[in-house]
């Protein structure tokens, strides 16, 4: 389970505003100011169509999602081009297009099993939260109204169409769920300069394609932000008749992740890798396409993790590109330790790294197996978005030199269903009465009783109790595989009945190693082992994510002796910080800094400690240098405008937090203190919406409690709740 920095940082943030009088009643609203590329739009204001339901309190004709028209209107249907129109030039990229997550967003039927299921219930008007992401045509046109509900429809079947992403004008950075400002589509522009709306003949586009690029490209489609505007997403209270609850945040996680480039806190540095350059690569032109750059066009298929669609309709190019990519170095596993445990004695100390030392292993006597699973090559975290109903888990097995079963956990069951005490990566959505959402009822969800995820750069050590019977002939043989499916059985049998298509299982990632009996042995090296320090540093940071904090500083000391380097000595300073040690953690950040000044993520863990010890000029000085630094981290700016406020400099606090704001306008902490500092500054109004937005935001304490008790009733997914535990196996 990885820590969740953003909450313990807001945590921290409030015990400390007890000290300036900052009360919760003082606090927060998204401020529109974030917003890097402005909407242009223009002509009336809305008129509403006859019949169209607009419940109270959803402030827009496309609310709960946040798309928006450029004419301020509804845009009809008939002037978006078909893509059938648009692969007259491009076959190549219609032909990816239509085997997409994005050409079938709307028509798949587990998508539509879903999105009625909340119509039911809620009604249709509801469904706008879901279609300005899965159906913007039918949601901008007006389509979404009881008279047009059955009504076929050609759109439907086009879901994300060629036409929606290359007539979106503008985006709000960081808003999410939908966040768009769509444009009147126009494929060309005519001598005067105004755009030519609707399809036009193929020739036109051809005497003049500069004209068509003009009308088609924006700067912001190759940005990482314009995907965010979709792949990021909440829940708000005109939906669920709750609160706002954050649903996914995908482009956060890569926003804070070491691909965007915009923060030092992160493990392993990487080249700046936006969403385009993993998901839109450079695809071989087989098809006539007018796009073409020597032979290649941008890929259209989007491949990512959605091998259901595929499966369902028989593209089978789109889901062997898609096996392919989850498999291409995006997990890795190491078995990594093992030690002794049982008969009441205390666990001996770990035996690691297996594959460069002796082990001991006694038949009759039970082990303790550690696996690490590491994200090596996902710039967000595994699995994202929908963890309640995607499935991805650890298939452990132990077997003797004859192929004996000694031990299994994670096998799927007969019935199709998953091994419940698995170790899976998973999340449990909650109602307000703590009965499980297993049909992907997110308007209904009041709490998480659990969530588990792995981060990028993260890892996370999962450790199995095995008993190794007296009869067990050697070696043992251990593997641990990493397994993926969309969806899990639960929903599939939603969405399909009982009767259903099976869906790929995907092993991303698996690794078997030989652990030989007897005393003192080698064990034999794995040829997917990686060298040994950076064993030793990913047991480190996924000791670090399971809160064995001084256990961590071990691990990082063990780093520095096979490879002295900075990032060994930041990580202690890490270590220490999280285990409330500010000494320690200011004393190891100043040997960074001595053998690294560069060290900037030491320099901010010790600024932190200094700040908890009260230090807050000199926690100020560092801060302010790496904010300058790197101006997009959210976590240093956070932290930097924590520390002005500490140090009494309100006005400069106050136009930190609006930077905090700018580059997520969802932050807690910033509603919080913003509300404060524009009261006091008299601009009562600001504070006011300030304070609504953070009372809206912030967690429900009264969910605490369904939370436990349903992880009481449900003994297997109380431990996976938990950072550091065991699957004792038979």
């Amino acid at each position: 389970m990885s820590i969740n920095f953003r909450s313990s940082v807001l945590a921290t943030a409030i015990v400390y505003a007890t000290h300036f009088a900052v009360s919760a009643s003082n606090a927060v609203a998204p401020s529109t100011r974030n917003s890097r590329i402005s909407a242009q739009r223009t002509g009336p204001a809305f008129r509403p169509l006859s019949g169209y339901d607009m419940p109270r309190g959803f402030g827009g004709p496309f609310a709960p999602s946040k798309v928006q028209t450029a004419n301020r209107g509804f845009i009809d249907a008939k002037r978006f081009p078909s893509a059938k129109y648009c692969q007259h030039c491009h076959e190549q990229s219609y032909h990816e297009w239509r085997e997409s997550a994005h050409a079938n967003s709307f028509r798949a039927p587990f998508y539509i099993k879903n999105v009625n299921l909340l119509i039911n219930e809620k009604g249709l008007a509801y469904s706008r939260h879901c279609e300005g992401c899965h159906n913007p045509v039918a949601l901008v046109s007006g389509a979404l109204t009881r008279e047009r509900l059955g009504v076929s429809r050609k759109f439907d079947d086009e879901g994300i169409t060629c036409m929606v992403c290359h007539s979106i004008q503008s985006i709000q950075v960081g808003a999410g769920l939908g966040s768009y400002v769509l444009g009147i589509p126009a494929v060309t522009f005519d001598s005067s300069g105004k755009p030519i709306t609707g399809e036009v003949p193929d020739d036109v586009i051809l005497e003049r394609p500069d004209l068509h690029k003009k009308a088609v490209m924006r700067d912001i489609y190759r940005t990482p932000e314009f995907c965010g505007t979709c792949h990021k997403a909440n829940l708000p209270q005109p939906l669920n008749g709750y609160k706002w609850i954050r649903a996914f945040d995908t482009w956060d996680e890569w926003q804070t992740s070491s691909y965007s480039g915009t923060s030092p806190l992160t493990f392993y540095g990487k080249d700046t890798t936006t969403c385009q350059d993993c998901h839109m690569p450079p695809s071989e032109a087989r098809l006539s396409d007018m796009g073409e750059k020597e032979g290649c066009i941008p890929s259209h298929r989007w491949v990512a993790g959605n091998t259901a669609i595929p499966a369902y309709y028989g593209f089978s190019e789109q889901l062997g590109k898609t096996i392919k990519f989850l498999r291409d170095h995006k997990v890795a596993i190491d078995i990594f330790a093992l030690r002794s445990v049982g008969n009441g004695a205390a666990a001996q100390p770990w035996q690691a790294p297996l594959g460069s030392t002796n082990v001991t292993v006694i038949p009759g006597s039970d082990i303790e197996v550690a696996v690490m699973i590491q994200n090596i090559g996902v710039g967000h975290s595994l699995i994202p978005e929908q963890r309640d109903i995607y499935e991805t888990w650890i298939q452990f097995v132990a077997a003797d030199s004859d192929g004996k079963l000694v031990a299994q956990s994670g096998n799927i069951r007969k019935d199709g269903t998953l091994d419940p005490e698995a170790h899976s990566f998973t999340s449990k959505l909650l109602d307000g009465e703590g009965q499980l959402l297993d049909r992907h009822e997110v308007w209904e969800r009041h709490a998480v009783a659990a969530d588990v995820s792995l981060q990028a750069g993260r890892s996370s050590i999962v450790r199995y109790q095995v008993h190794i019977p007296a009869s067990t002939k050697g070696p043992l043989s251990v593997t641990a595989t990493l397994r993926y499916r969309h969806f899990n059985e639960t929903f599939t049998r939603f969405a399909l009945g009982n009767n259903h298509k099976e869906f790929p299982v995907v092993d991303m990632a698996t690794q078997s190693r030989l652990i030989p009996l007897g005393h003192d042995v080698p064990s034999p090296p794995s040829t997917s082992d990686a060298e040994e320090w950076k064993r030793w540093n990913n047991w480190g940071i996924g000791l670090l994510d399971s809160q064995r904090y001084l256990d961590a500083v071990g691990a990082f000391e063990r780093v520095g002796e096979i490879k002295p380097t900075g990032d060994s000595i930041a990580n202690i300073t890490m270590a220490y910080y999280l285990d409330r040690d500010p000494e320690n953690a200011i004393r190891f950040a100043q040997r960074a800094a001595d053998g690294n000044p560069a060290s900037a993520r030491a320099s901010f863990y010790g600024a932190l400690a200094k700040r908890d010890l009260g230090r807050y000029s000199e926690a100020t000085k560092t801060l302010e240098l790496l904010a300058h630094k790197y101006p997009n981290s959210i976590d240093i700016r956070r932290e930097y405008a924590f520390a002005l406020l500490q140090s009494r400099r309100n006005s400069e606090a106050r136009q930190q937090y609006e930077q905090v704001q700018r580059i997520d306008p969802d932050d807690i902490a910033a509603h919080y203190f913003l509300s404060s500092l524009y009261q006091q500054n008299g601009e009562s109004s600001r504070a006011e919406r300030e304070e609504l937005t953070f009372r809206d935001k912030r967690d429900d304490p009264r969910m605490t409690a369904v939370s436990v008790e349903y992880l009481r009733d449900h003994p297997a997914e109380m431990r996976e709740s938990v950072p550091w535990h065991v699957h004792k196996l038979n």
